[in-house]
């Protein structure tokens, strides 16, 4: 994948992350399985591993998107070390 391309994908990963709609659901989410999980039965062990688990597979969809996230930042940074390096050979022929 280009770092064209990785950009592209971090911008819509933060897109997506600071979506309000999408932040909200989040949170309703996480709250919901919080609440399973302290307020179960102390007996009923399935719900609360149940529970653990899907809080588990949401924390890692977020984690997803922060990592495409930061890959983007370091895709930018390698376009403007590009970007300067190309500048610097333009001017090097130039004088030369």
């Amino acid at each position: 994948m280009t770092p064209q391309d990785e950009l592209r994908r971090a911008e819509k990963a933060e897109w997506i992350f600071r979506e309000e709609v999408f932040t909200e659901a989040v949170e309703q989410i996480r709250q919901a399985l919080l609440t399973a999980i302290t307020k179960s039965a102390f007996v009923d062990e399935k719900l609360r591993e149940k529970a653990c688990q899907e809080l588990r597979a949401l924390e890692n969809v977020l984690q997803c998107l922060k990592s495409t996230m930061e890959t983007g930042i370091l895709a930018r940074k390698q376009l403007e070390i590009e970007e300067q390096q190309r500048t610097w050979r333009e001017r090097a022929k130039a004088m030369f």
